[in-house]
């Protein structure tokens, strides 16, 4: 009974003021009756709203209806000013005119256009204004580059002429035998590859190129080249172990490729030579003198660390860590084993010694007083003795609730006068000097250990265990000197104090004071580190109750007894830098070339290496291949350069039955700051009836979180494709358009998380099933 009544109450009619905008009111409540007889609809012209009493249900649908009646018809005109940019607003109009025959332009200025046309229209003229008023398209920016080509053959003014006639948008200027060119990369690039067509001697032409032999002694090659070629002058420099070779250019290519077998470029594996062997590698143990066996820090790490840099510096070089601690074999070439001994010589230095002259002093000093009167375990007693019943006539002992007689014993009194103090001075004094290298830790402990049996209670069929556990009391002190090249010492200390304070059940407990420092000091000077202190103080009264509170008088019934300990560590460091003595360290060895010891020569019956194919980088840096006959530099031509051409005007009906709003950018990347913005809408087809399958592209911008299409009361939300990307594909709703209407307006929308939006209208002829 109870739900029919809740019933019957939510279907009861309820009143509801629904305002109009629109049309006129009158009309639409004539509307609204012909579609709703049960309902009751009044008219209020004065407010321009209808006051309607319906049903929940009838009054919700009457909203929906009165929401797609209340509307603007689209055939009215509107008018609309809209700012150009970059055309003029009267070629504009005479363009748009042509196309949009229905629609009225006036010029208003020079960049303003007055628009009179209907709103479907006006949204076509949008679209046109905006693509014929797009701002002209700026070339993107061109990286500028820069190179320096050396000239070797050629007069560098000539051929910087040259590069600057061929060579659209490059400059170049001369410095001495060098051109420098300033450009596009793409510029300088032509530029280099002519550079190394034209900079080429004439053909037969003799002339002088200098070669650096590495690994070879110069004058055996230079033996080999007379032999093997005719009209060539060879002059051999010792000192730098080069050759000065005067020929043609043919010839110069065939012997820098010989060179270049003969004495290869540091970590290329050398060929034997035709007629002989040759070999440049080399062993030699070193036998590292900054090497601490039995330390993991200064021994496998110091020889890891010296191979790594080893491996570095001389690339070609291979260093082999040996058994023995501290030994390292240099497999190589002599210059290559050479410049490792140099880097050795410098990096390979035997720490100096430091000592340590270290004092602890440990000051204790205790201070106990007990002043005062300390009262006996009774302050005044006495003692109370019922004498013994005597039995009366009959012999009966009376009964227990009758007392007797009773005695006492003398009241005692007993007190003690205290008038003690007393002080304590403790010095435990250290001084123990410790040696060690620059760069190691050493520890000074001094102190006792104690140690406490611990038994673990097995679980059910395990065995108890008994283990011994030790603590450390005493004074640990770890330091490490660093000695500069100034003569200054770096220290770190790191002091521990641990003091046995009691015990807790039989376990010890100990009370710690450390600190940790880095100081600087010069030789012989002495650092003091103190201020570990530490300080206890305990007070104990007795007093008697009542009388030991009165002022003055009642000092004569309390004792005060207090004891007052205060310990201090004092530690104290001098290092002393120890002098080398007579074994003075050498310095770094010169650079010499050539060594003492001479390089290896090539066999007497050697020969000339045939030709590899490829001309050496070491001969001509800038070679290039050269062009094939009757190529001219000129074919040598730069790729393409692409040209932003700006999309051409659509037109209002390009295509029939599709709505076009905007175009796709070449980038829709926006902040999250930025306002939203759709680009580009397409929507197919744009005549439909009800269950028309309806397409619909979008792009906005990157930062938009949903697009909805709304139409009438309802909703299509847009799924996501890609970023700023959204299409959807639904059956047109034909109850969303009032029965009877042709034509309506959807509203596109782009919203952001924060409430920001951009909306489109789109115009739709809707037609009868």
């Amino acid at each position: 009974m109870e739900a029919v009544e809740d019933g019957h109450t939510m279907n009861q009619p309820r009143p509801a003021v629904l305002p109009v905008g629109v049309v006129a009111v009158n009309r639409a409540a004539a509307q609204l009756r012909s579609l709703f007889p049960q309902a009751s609809i009044r008219e209020d012209t004065a407010s321009n709203s209808l006051l309607v009493v319906a049903a929940p249900g009838d009054l919700q649908s009457i909203r929906a209806v009165l929401q797609g009646i209340d509307v603007k018809s689209p055939l009215d005109t509107t008018t609309e000013v809209i700012s150009l940019r970059s055309v003029r607003a009267d070629s504009t109009a005479s363009r748009l005119q042509h196309t949009f025959s229905d629609a009225r332009f006036s010029v208003v200025a020079t960049r303003q256009l007055l628009i009179t046309a209907i709103p479907a229209r006006l949204a076509q003229i949008r679209t046109a204004v905006a693509a014929l008023d797009a701002p002209a398209q700026t070339a993107p920016p061109v990286a500028v580059s820069s190179d320096a080509v050396r000239i070797v053959q050629r007069r560098p003014a000539d051929v910087a002429r040259a590069l600057v006639a061929q060579v659209p948008g490059l400059r170049a200027s001369v410095s001495g035998s060098t051109v420098m060119l300033v450009g596009s990369q793409d510029a300088v690039t032509r530029a280099k590859a002519l550079v190394a067509q034209i900079d080429v001697p004439v053909f037969d032409a003799r002339y002088t190129q200098v070669y650096r032999i590495r690994a070879v002694d110069a004058s055996s090659v230079a033996d080999l080249l007379r032999r093997s070629f005719r009209d060539i002058d060879v002059t051999v420099d010792v000192s730098i172990n080069a050759l000065a070779v005067t020929t043609t250019s043919a010839q110069h290519q065939r012997i820098a490729d010989a060179i270049a077998q003969l004495d290869p470029l540091p970590g290329a594996s050398p060929s034997a030579p035709a007629g002989g062997t040759f070999s440049g590698s080399t062993t030699e143990v070193v036998t590292l003198r900054s090497a601490v066996p039995g330390q993991t820090s200064g021994g496998i790490d110091a020889v890891n660390a010296m191979t790594q840099a080893l491996a570095v510096i001389v690339p070609d070089l291979k260093v082999v860590q040996l058994p023995t601690p501290g030994q390292i074999a240099l497999i190589g070439s002599d210059q290559s084993i050479r410049i490792a001994r140099e880097f050795l010589a410098k990096v390979d230095i035997v720490p100096p010694q430091v000592v340590l002259d270290t004092e602890i002093l440990e000051l204790d000093e205790t201070v106990a007083k007990n002043l005062g009167v300390q009262l006996g375990s009774a302050v005044i007693s006495t003692t109370f003795t019922e004498s013994t019943p005597t039995p009366d006539a009959n012999g009966i002992v009376p009964r227990l609730g009758r007392l007797q007689g009773l005695s006492r014993t003398p009241i005692s009194f007993t007190a003690q006068l205290n008038l003690a103090i007393a002080n304590g001075h403790g010095r435990v004094l250290a001084d123990p000097r410790i040696t060690t290298l620059s760069g190691r830790t050493a520890s000074i402990r001094a102190g006792d250990t104690i140690s406490i049996l611990t038994t673990t209670a097995g679980n059910a069929g395990t065995i108890a265990t008994t283990q011994v556990q030790s603590f450390q009391t005493g004074v640990t002190l770890d330091i490490t000197p660093l000695v500069d090249s100034d003569g200054g010492v770096t220290v770190a200390l790191h002091p521990v104090v641990n003091s046995l304070i009691g015990t807790n059940g039989g376990v010890p407990e100990i009370s710690t004071r450390d600190t940790q420092t880095t100081v600087h000091l010069r030789d012989n000077e002495t650092l003091v580190i103190g201020g570990l202190i530490q300080e206890n103080e305990t007070r104990t009264t007795t007093k008697v109750p009542l009388l030991g509170d009165i002022p003055l008088v009642g000092r004569v019934f309390r004792n005060d007894q207090v004891n007052n300990s205060r310990n201090e560590l004092i530690i104290v460091v001098t290092p002393h830098i120890l002098a080398p003595g007579t074994n003075v360290l050498p310095g770094p060895p010169l650079r010499n070339v050539p060594t003492p010891k001479p390089l290896p020569t090539l066999p007497p019956d050697a020969k000339l290496p045939p030709p590899s194919g490829q001309l050496p980088q070491t001969a001509l840096p800038n070679a290039l291949p050269r062009p094939r006959t009757g190529a001219s530099p000129r074919s040598t031509s730069a790729p393409a350069t692409a040209t932003a051409t700006s999309a051409p005007t659509p037109a209002a009906f390009a295509s029939t039955n599709v709505f076009t709003f905007g175009a796709p950018p070449q980038s829709n990347y926006a902040k999250s700051s930025d306002p939203v913005q759709i680009f580009y809408a397409m929507l197919s087809p744009t005549v439909v009836s009800n269950g028309t399958s309806v397409h619909l592209a979008v792009v906005t911008t990157s930062n938009t979180t949903s697009v909805k299409l709304q139409l009438g009361s309802q909703q299509i939300g847009l799924g996501q494709t890609g970023p700023g990307q959204w299409q959807a594909t639904f059956a047109f709703p034909g109850g969303a358009v009032p029965s009877g209407q042709s034509a309506t307006t959807l509203y596109l929308t782009a919203n952001r998380l924060d409430g920001s939006s951009s909306a489109i209208p789109i115009s739709i002829n809707v037609s009868s099933p």
